[in-house]
């Protein structure tokens, strides 16, 4: 029975703590209470949250006034010219102050399919006639000093196709034709614009017009 009363005691000493901790404990332990006020809160629509949730989007978002957008430069082919139209052109541009570089035009390689010189004009137009009475229409007389009154059957830059076209003629009965590999040199070249700014490339491409052979292109700078 003791043991009852002491701890009905106990518990009624907890419950009294309880309810009245922000007068018992310290200031920096109790905890205070606050009410709330049911007529203070506001039940939100569905475009109400709608244009909060925009306000903070826009809050955490950069403006995009204050985004600098990446500007890549851009280098620029042109050509091909001969010796004099490059000259004239690379004065132009220099005037225009955009920095160029001469690209020579690299050497074309082809594969010769011919017949060697012969003595004259004469026996080589009598050789082409024979030829076209064989059925080879592409044969022609060459002019070149070099190689003057030999009969040329075709150049070409894929060798498998030379080799196609020898084995057609000597199957033709064609005699004496041969292979080689000829190089040629051009007197052209092109010219290589580095990073020109807009209002430049608009005066070049005013320039065009006195070159319409030669074209512009857009290609990769190398720094």
């Amino acid at each position: 029975m003791r043991v009852l009363v002491w701890l009905l005691l106990l518990i009624n000493i907890a419950l009294v703590l309880a309810f009245n901790a922000d007068l018992v404990l310290p200031n920096n332990l109790a905890q205070p209470r606050r009410e709330i006020d049911p007529q203070k809160i506001q039940l939100l629509s569905v475009q109400q949250l709608a244009e909060l949730a925009k306000k903070n989007s826009a809050e955490n978002t950069q403006p995009d006034s204050l985004i600098t957008p990446t500007v890549q430069a851009s280098c620029y082919e042109w050509g091909e010219f001969t010796a004099l139209n490059i000259t004239n052109v690379q004065a132009i541009l220099d005037k225009l102050q955009i920095p160029t570089t001469i690209q020579s035009t690299p050497q074309v390689k082809r594969f010769w399919i011919y017949q060697p010189p012969f003595i004259s004009t004469l026996t080589a137009e009598s050789k082409l006639a024979e030829l076209k009475a064989k059925g080879v229409k592409t044969a022609v007389v060459v002019q070149e000093a070099k190689w003057k009154n030999a009969i040329s059957f075709g150049l070409f830059e894929d060798e498998k196709l030379s080799l196609q076209l020898l084995a057609d003629l000597q199957a033709k009965g064609v005699k004496n034709v041969q292979k080689t590999l000829r190089t040629e040199e051009k007197d052209t070249a092109n010219l290589l614009l580095n990073k020109p700014s807009d209002a430049q490339m608009s005066a070049v491409k005013q320039l065009q017009a006195q070159f319409p052979e030669a074209h512009l292109n857009q290609v990769a700078c190398h720094d």
